[in-house]
């Protein structure tokens, strides 16, 4: 499964029929040993434990990648999801054991995991695969947080979080820290947060590109009917596996503000290919198309666009455009 041109990629994903090999082969080819040295840097700086206080030369490393030998605990680590599960030894086992999400939850549950990832080896049967702990996952999660319960999305990101930790309680916890702490608000009954993000993401667009903001106006480009599967499911199941496990890296320790920085770089990569379609047809087609092509498939440079293409988002600024569109989503109720 891990050979680079191989039908299944290391992650149990099938690949497509179009899958572009060559492109494929010739970034691996450069990013193989990039990520031997990447290893070997952060086995320096672990020395053997998980200690990874909060640091300018900690973040450097997570923006350049967290090698997958050790994605899990420097997830655990930097989110609040250790300190959560540290402090609740038992409640995971407990939720699973004694589940108090109601019925309609665990039905749409029950029907929405066999929808998650159909391409993927490993979600394919119950038995042997991860369609139960997935199950497991999401019940727990509508017991413990009775406010969203479960919403599709949920799904996608939880059997994200299984592939990569291989253990049902982490990917409890992690679910829980998005949920609750990173991207809160993105899935309760009315979405505001996720309504609030498109809409940031309208105005940052035409903060750094005034031309192409007008130009998605006068075709009449919805920011929230185009972008809101990038937000709602966290690029899961949207950007290819180790762009979006890359962008996750600096999800759980820089917060929601890197969904905004790759939403901004998908966009901004792409400028050129906008301004040149008028047909609203082919432009969506475009929003489409570009997830999968050459700059989001290398996501070694794809990251470090992140970091320079949007230019300075302070919390402050961020908040601030937050707030506006909060306002703006009341004003249109009235």
């Amino acid at each position: 499964m891990t050979s680079i041109n191989g039908e299944i990629d290391q992650y149990g994903f099938e690949r497509a029929e179009d899958f572009d090999y060559e492109s494929y082969e010739k970034f691996m080819a450069e990013y193989l040993s990039v990520l031997a040295r990447r290893l070997a840097k952060w086995e320096k700086m672990l020395n053997g434990t998980n200690d990874v206080s909060r640091s300018t030369k900690v973040k450097r490393y997570i923006r350049k990648g967290i090698p997958s030998e050790h994605r899990c605990e420097i997830w655990m680590a930097t989110s609040k999801a250790q300190e959560m599960k540290d402090q609740s030894p038992n409640k995971y086992n407990q939720l699973v054991s004694e589940p108090t999400a109601e019925q309609k939850v665990k039905d749409s549950i029950k029907i929405d995991i066999r929808r998650t990832y159909p391409e993927n080896v490993f979600f394919k049967e119950i038995q042997d695969g991860l369609l139960d702990p997935l199950a497991n996952v999401l019940t727990a999660f509508a017991s413990y947080n009775t406010k969203v319960g479960y919403c599709q999305g949920l799904n996608y990101i939880a059997g994200m979080l299984l592939l990569i930790t291989k253990n049902e309680e982490n990917a409890f916890w992690l679910l829980v820290e998005l949920v609750e702490n990173i991207v809160p608000d993105f899935y309760s009954t009315h979405m505001l947060g996720l309504r609030i993000e498109c809409k940031v993401l309208q105005k940052m667009i035409n903060l750094l590109a005034p031309d192409l903001s007008q130009h998605f106006a006068q075709n009449k480009i919805d920011m929230e009917l185009l972008a809101s599967k990038w937000f709602v499911c966290l690029f899961t199941d949207v950007l290819p596996v180790e762009t979006q496990l890359r962008v996750w890296d600096c999800l759980f320790y820089e917060g929601s503000k890197v969904i905004l920085r790759a939403a901004l770089t998908i966009i901004l990569m792409n400028k050129e290919k906008f301004l040149a379609q008028t047909d609203f047809a082919l432009l969506c087609n475009i929003f489409k198309e570009i997830i999968h092509d050459e700059n989001a498939l290398n996501c070694h440079n794809f990251m470090q666009q992140c970091f320079i293409l949007p230019k300075s988002l302070s919390r402050a600024k961020i908040q601030k455009l937050r707030e506006e569109a909060r306002l703006e989503i009341e004003a249109e109720k009235r």
